[in-house]
Order: structure tokens, then sequence, then C-alpha cells
């Protein structure tokens, strides 16, 4: 989002050209219609989410999966690992989708409309009582590590920063839910508001297919 917003608002779209089906949710004719001739209006994020607003009251969710990258580009990019590109309307240039596993997928949903967001649990940011966390892993037998990455309970971890979150915390990946402390609940809240908040600082994991 930090990276995309100074080159895509104020950018306006002509027809979307896909080139893998499965990238877009819902017809693809109203997806190409809908962002046709629109302008970005503004970026915001939510959870692993990235929303593209639109000047009619629509917006853009893409969700990039495990290896889902948007570049804004000078020129239409080869069609090699693209599953979507946004040309912009009356100048060279676009919104390129590469994505090698083609996992990714892109929505067009009016501003209203919470889609796939609505599943999502808060953001370790907007939680500010740790006993939230407690009693939704209280319930369960599931591993720790699985239950950071539940998305409906706490949105934004992946898997390498709930192990950083649990490796600060000094807690089993393994260790069930239920036997976690009220304590336990209070040092992984702090440690994922922390962790998350310097990983956006630094623009993310430099791992070898990050740009």
């Amino acid at each position: 989002k930090k990276m995309l917003e100074p080159d895509l608002v104020g950018k306006t779209f002509s027809r979307p050209i896909i080139y893998v089906k499965r990238a877009i949710s819902g017809p693809i004719e109203t997806y190409q219609n809908g962002v046709e001739g629109r302008k970005v209006t503004s970026l915001s994020r939510r959870g692993k989410y990235l929303l593209i607003h639109l000047d009619n009251q629509t917006k853009l969710l893409f969700h990039l999966r495990m290896e889902g990258k948007l570049f804004v580009v000078k020129k239409a990019p080869e069609e090699n690992h693209l599953s979507l590109y946004l040309p912009f309307q009356g100048e060279e240039g676009g919104l390129a989708f590469f994505d090698t596993r083609k996992f990714g997928i892109s929505y067009l949903l009016k501003e209203e409309d919470e889609g796939p967001l609505s599943k999502l649990g808060p953001e370790p940011s907007e939680i500010k009582d740790p006993n939230y966390l407690y009693r939704k892993y209280k319930r369960s037998s599931l591993p720790i590590k699985e239950l950071l990455l539940d998305q409906s309970i706490m949105a934004g971890l992946g898997n390498i920063y709930a192990n950083e979150v649990l490796f600060a915390s000094s807690l089993s990946p393994f260790l069930p839910g239920k036997k976690l402390k009220k304590e336990d609940c209070a040092v992984l809240l702090k440690n994922a508001q922390k962790i998350l908040e310097e990983a956006i600082e630094f623009n993310g994991s430099t791992i070898r297919t990050y740009h």
C-alpha cells in the first residue's frame, strides 16, 4: 500500500485485461465494465487485503496469497506470470498483477460491501483488551500457531510473522490454545502489535521474492 500509493492515486483505469480467469471473483465482463474509466481516489489495507478505492463508490480488493505482486509499470509487461493488467487511461503504463502460483484474487465491490472482509477479525492494533484473545483461544485445542493464522480471530499475521510473534513471546507453536494463560495472551498481543508495526515501517519481510 505504501509503495503503490504515490504512483496510483489520481490515475484513471482503461479496460482491464484478464489473463487468468480465476484471478477475478465474479463475472469478468462485470469487473471490466466496473473498472473502466474509474479514477483511483485512495488506497487502504485490511488484514492481508489491499483496497483500491475508486471515484464511483466502488473498490478493488486484492489478496496476493503466496506469490502475488502488484507493480505500477511504465509500459504493458510481457504476459509471463501476469494474471491481470489494468492500463492507465490517456497515458502509458498501468497496474500489473503478477502471480507465479496463480492463487491471488481480485474483487470489485461497492464501497459499502464488505465481501471477504466481513470474515476478518480485528487487527492487533485494534485489540485493546488481551482478554479478547484469551476468550477465543481457551475454547480451542488447536496449536497456538494455527490460531494465530486464523484471520477470523485476529487479522494480519501470516506464517512469517506468526513465527516471529511466538518466538518473541517465548511460546511453543505447538502449545494448545486452551493451555494459554491470560498473561500469555497479553504478551502475544503486545508482540503482535510491535512486530507488525516494525514490519510495516521496514516495508515487509526481505524474503527472496520481495521487491
